[in-house]
C-alpha cells in the first residue's frame, strides 16, 4: 500500500524554506570565514553544518517524492563534499555556484507549491560544477594529492537495518545507495538494485556489496547519519570460494617469518592465495601483525578442517581462525529498544487559518466582555460583579494566550537578508557588512507579513544609494568596508525597527531643491520649512533625490508605500540623517494589530478612539499659554516647541472656544504633535475591524471598534489624520 503523502506537502514546503534559509547564512559565514583566513576548526563546522542540511533537505525530497529536487540537492551536496575533504577550494566562484544551487531549489519549491511544472535549466549549473571538478581534476589540492597515494580497494559486505514499521525505510534504502556510491563502487545489492531505486523495500533490511578504500568505521559513520536506521554490519565480502584464515604464531616463537613462509608455502598447494595481509615482503621482513598473526585469503575447494589440519601440524602455531568473528559481536538491532526511546514531540503544527479564527472569537468575547461591564455597573450587583471579574480575568488570559500563539520570532524574515544585502552589493560593485541585532524579538504575524516588504525597500535603498563605492570611501576617510544595521527593540507594547548605514545621508538642501523643481512646494513655502519637514518630503508619492536610475529603488522612489504600509499596521516612521554620515529610518509598530488598547476620547457629542501606542502623554492646555509661529498654534513643553492642532478643525466637527481643555501629545515620527481635544474618557481594550470598500478611501481612520453598549466608534488614525501637518499645512 502507497502512502499518500500529499496531507505532509505544507510542511515540507515550510522546513524546506527554514533549510534554505540556514544554507544561505552559513555560506555567507563560510565566505567570511574564508576572507578572514579562521582558524580551521571554525571553517569545518560550518561545512559540516552546511551538509547536515543539504542532506536532509535531499532526504526530505525524496521521501515526498520530488526526484528532481532531491537530485539538484544532491549534486550541491556532493559539491560541499568536496570542499570538506578538501578536494576544492573556498572561493568566490565556488560561494557564487552554491547560492545559484540555493535559488534554483527555491524555485523548485516554489513551483512545487504553486503546483506547476518546473522550467529551469539544470544543464548549465552542472556544467559549471563539472568545469570546477575539472580544474581540480588538473590542478588537484593538497588534500586531492594525499588523496591520490589512499590504501588498496576494499571489498566489503554492508547491510543495513530499518525499523520495519517505517513506511520510508525505502527512500532511505535509495539515499545510502546514493552515498555508497560516493565513496566508492555498488556491485550488487540485496534485494536487487531496481527495487531499491524505486523505493520498493518489503523487508527490513538491505545488503549492499562495495568497493571502497574508506574504513569499516568511516562507512558506519556515513550510514548511521540516516535518521531511521537502526544498524550497520561490515564484513569484508569474500569472492566465491575464497576463505579468510587468520593465522596466530605463538608471540615467543623464534623466526616468525619463515614459520610463516613455510605455512604458505602448504596452503599454495590447495589452493590459490589470493590476498594477504601484511604484504608478502613484509612478512619476509617479518614484520607480522601485532608481532604474531598474518591473514591469507585462499581460494580452494577444501574444508574448514583440512585446512587447519595442515596449518597446525607448523609447530609454534597457537590458533587458527576461518571466516574471523568480528572483535565486537554487533546484535541484531532490536526495534522494540528503538520504540521504547521514541519520544512524542511536545510541539503541534496548526494551520494559520485555525488560530485567526481563535482570535476573531476572542475578538467577540472582549466586545461583548464591555456589554456585561456596563449591564453589572448598571445592575449595581455584587454578585454579578464578582462573578463578572472572574470571567474577565479568565477571558484576558485566554486573549493573551492566543495573542501569543500568534507572535513569530522576527528571524523569520530577517535571516534571508544577509544573502539579499551581499547579492545586491556585489552586483553594485560595493562592499557591505550587514549587522543584526534583534532578531528574537516576536510579534504577530500579521504585522510580519507585512513588516518583511518595509524592510526589504529600505535594505536595498541604503546599499543602492546610502553606501558610497570603495573607493569613494577611501577618499572620504571612511572603511573601505560600508556597515548596514537592522536593530530591533521591544518598548513595552511596541517594537522599535531601526535601518542605519553609515553612508552619504541625506542632504535636505537637495530635497529643497528637488521639491522646488518639480513643482511640489513654492520656493517661499521651502523656506520656512524645518529640517524635519523637508526631510518628511522624501516620504511624498514619486518624490526622489537620486541622480541617477537603477534596478534598485531610488532613495525615496518608494518610500510613499513604505510609509502607508506602516501606517496601516497604527505604526510610525521617521527618518534622521547627517550628510556624510549616513541615515537611519525608524520604524515603530504595536506587537499585534488584532486587539489593541485605546484610549476613548470626546469631541463635540462624539466618541473616538486613539491607539495608545501613539500618544506619548496627555497635558491640560491653558489657551493663554499658546502661542503663534508662522500663523500656526504652538505650545512649549518643558522647552520643546510642539504644532498644536484641535481635532475638530482636523475631522469638521464644531470647536468650543473653551479656556482649558485637554491635548494628547502624540509621536508622529520625526516631530511631536499635540491634539486637542474636549475630554478623556478612560482606556479600553477594542477590537479593530475594518471599515469596508464603501469606507476605504476614507482618511483619517484606520478602522472602528464596538463598545459594550453596542456603539460604534471610530479609531483615529493619527497619522494620516496628520498628513498635512507633516508638509506644512492641514
Amino acid at each position: 500500500m502507497v502512502e499518500d503523502l500529499s496531507q505532509y506537502l505544507e510542511e515540507f514546503l515550510a522546513d524546506a524554506r527554514e533549510r534554505i534559509d540556514n544554507l544561505n547564512n552559513a555560506v555567507l559565514q563560510l565566505e567570511e570565514i574564508a576572507k578572514r583566513g579562521a582558524d580551521e576548526g571554525e571553517k569545518r563546522r560550518i561545512i559540516d553544518q552546511i551538509f547536515r542540511e543539504a542532506h536532509t533537505l535531499k532526504g526530505t525530497a525524496a521521501t515526498m517524492g520530488f526526484t528532481e529536487l532531491s537530485e539538484v540537492a544532491h549534486k550541491m551536496e556532493n559539491l560541499f563534499d568536496d570542499i570538506r575533504e578538501g578536494r576544492i577550494d573556498i572561493s568566490n566562484d565556488i560561494v557564487d555556484i552554491v547560492f545559484e544551487f540555493l535559488d534554483v531549489i527555491s524555485e523548485m519549491i516554489n513551483d512545487i507549491e504553486k503546483g506547476r511544472e518546473h522550467k529551469i535549466d539544470l544543464k548549465s549549473l552542472y556544467e559549471k560544477v563539472d568545469k570546477i571538478k575539472e580544474k581540480v581534476a588538473l590542478e588537484p589540492s593538497s588534500k586531492t594529492k594525499q588523496e591520490n597515494n589512499l590504501g588498496e580497494v576494499r571489498k566489503y559486505s554492508v547491510k543495513v537495518f530499518f525499523d520495519k514499521n517505517n513506511t520510508m525505510r525505502g527512500v532511505r534504502a535509495f539515499l545510502i545507495l546514493s552515498d555508497l556510491e560516493e565513496i566508492g563502487e555498488v556491485i550488487e545489492t540485496i534485494p536487487e538494485r531496481k527495487k531499491i531505486e524505486e523505493g520498493k523495500l518489503e523487508g527490513d533490511s538491505v545488503e549492499y556489496i562495495v568497493l571502497s578504500h574508506k574504513t569499516p568505521d568511516e562507512i558506519k559513520s556515513m550510514i548511521k547519519k540516516h535518521p531511521e536506521v537502526l544498524g550497520v554490519k561490515i564484513n569484508e565480502a569474500l569472492e566465491a570460494g575464497v576463505k579468510r584464515i587468520e593465522i596466530y604464531l605463538q608471540k615467543e616463537a623464534p623466526l616468525k617469518e619463515a614459520r610463516s613462509f613455510l605455512i604458505m608455502q602448504d596452503l599454495e598447494r590447495i589452493g590459490e592465495i589470493v590476498d594477504i595481509k601484511p604484504k608478502k615482503s613484509e612478512i619476509e621482513a617479518g614484520k607480522l601483525i601485532d608481532g604474531n598473526r598474518f591473514i591469507v585469503y585462499l581460494k580452494t575447494q577444501e574444508d574448514e578442517e583440512t585446512i587447519k589440519e595442515i596449518i597446525t601440524k607448523h609447530p609454534d602455531v597457537e590458533k587458527v581462525e576461518l571466516e574471523k568473528k568480528e572483535e565486537k559481536r554487533q546484535e541484531e538491532p532490536n526495534i522494540q529498544k528503538f520504540a521504547d526511546r521514541i519520544k512524542i514531540s511536545k510541539l503541534v503544527r496548526i494551520n494559520v487559518e485555525h488560530l485567526d479564527k481563535l482570535m476573531d472569537l476572542v475578538s467577540e468575547l472582549v466586545i461583548n466582555k464591555g456589554r456585561l461591564e456596563q449591564i453589572a455597573e448598571s445592575l449595581e450587583s455584587k454578585e454579578l460583579l464578582e462573578a463578572l471579574s472572574t470571567t474577565s480575568r479568565l477571558m484576558s488570559e485566554l486573549q493573551e494566550e492566543i495573542m501569543t500563539m500568534r507572535l513569530i520570532s522576527l528571524s523569520e524574515i530577517f535571516n534571508k537578508f544577509p544573502r539579499m544585502v551581499r547579492d545586491l552589493s556585489k552586483e553594485m560593485g560595493k562592499e557591505v557588512k550587514l549587522i543584526m541585532e534583534g532578531q528574537d524579538i516576536e510579534v504577530d504575524r500579521a504585522i510580519l507579513d507585512k513588516l518583511s516588504d518595509i524592510l526589504v525597500h529600505l535594505l536595498r535603498n541604503a546599499v543602492d544609494h546610502g553606501i558610497e563605492p570603495p573607493e569613494e570611501r577611501e577618499k572620504l576617510g571612511k572603511p573601505r568596508v560600508g556597515t548596514i544595521k537592522l536593530i530591533a527593540k521591544r518598548e513595552k507594547d511596541r517594537i522599535e525597527i531601526v535601518v542605519m548605514d553609515d553612508g552619504r545621508g541625506i542632504d535636505p538642501a537637495k530635497i529643497k531643491e528637488k521639491a522646488i523643481l518639480r513643482g511640489l512646494l513654492t520656493e517661499s513655502a521651502a523656506n520656512s520649512m524645518s529640517t524635519e519637514e523637508l526631510l518628511n518630503l522624501i516620504f511624498m508619492p514619486g518624490f526622489s533625490t537620486a541622480e541617477r536610475v537603477s534596478s534598485v529603488s531610488g532613495r525615496g522612489v518608494g518610500l510613499d508605500v513604505v510609509q502607508e504600509i506602516v501606517k496601516s499596521l497604527n505604526g510610525s516612521l521617521s527618518v534622521r540623517t547627517e550628510v556624510g554620515k549616513g541615515t537611519s529610518f525608524i520604524i515603530r509598530l504595536p506587537i499585534s494589530t488584532a486587539i489593541i488598547q485605546a484610549l476613548l476620547i470626546q469631541v463635540a457629542d462624539e466618541i473616538y478612539a486613539v491607539p495608545i501606542n501613539n500618544i506619548l502623554e496627555s497635558k491640560e492646555i491653558v489657551r493663554d499659554e499658546i502661542r503663534t509661529i508662522g500663523k500656526k498654534e504652538v505650545i512649549v513643553l518643558r522647552g520643546e516647541i510642539i504644532p498644536l492642532y484641535m481635532l475638530h478643525k482636523l475631522i469638521g466637527l464644531s470647536q468650543n472656544n473653551k479656556d482649558r481643555f485637554p491635548a494628547i501629545i502624540v509621536d508622529l515620527g520625526s516631530q511631536k504633535i499635540a491634539i486637542g481635544v474636549d475630554e478623556l474618557l478612560h482606556k479600553k481594550d477594542i477590537v479593530i475591524k475594518p471599515l469596508g470598500k464603501l469606507l476605504s478611501h476614507v482618511s483619517g481612520f484606520s478602522g472602528a471598534t464596538i463598545l459594550g453598549d453596542g456603539r460604534v466608534v471610530l479609531i483615529i488614525d493619527i497619522n494620516s489624520l496628520l498628513e498635512g501637518a507633516k508638509y506644512g499645512g492641514v
